[in-house]
């Protein structure tokens, strides 16, 4: 479960759908899961 990442997980989302390409970087500091967020969105049982 993620808390307060519902923003990041909608903007994902909504570039996965998209029908054109989008280009979308995940930055931040170490540790603060980045590619936690990745991997949650892309899951099938995302919601």
């Amino acid at each position: 479960m993620l808390i307060e990442r519902e923003e990041e997980i909608q903007e994902l989302l909504q570039a996965y759908d998209s029908e054109e390409s989008k280009f979308v970087a995940i930055f931040g500091r170490r540790r603060i899961g980045k590619t936690y967020i990745h991997h949650y969105s892309n899951s099938p049982n995302h919601i």
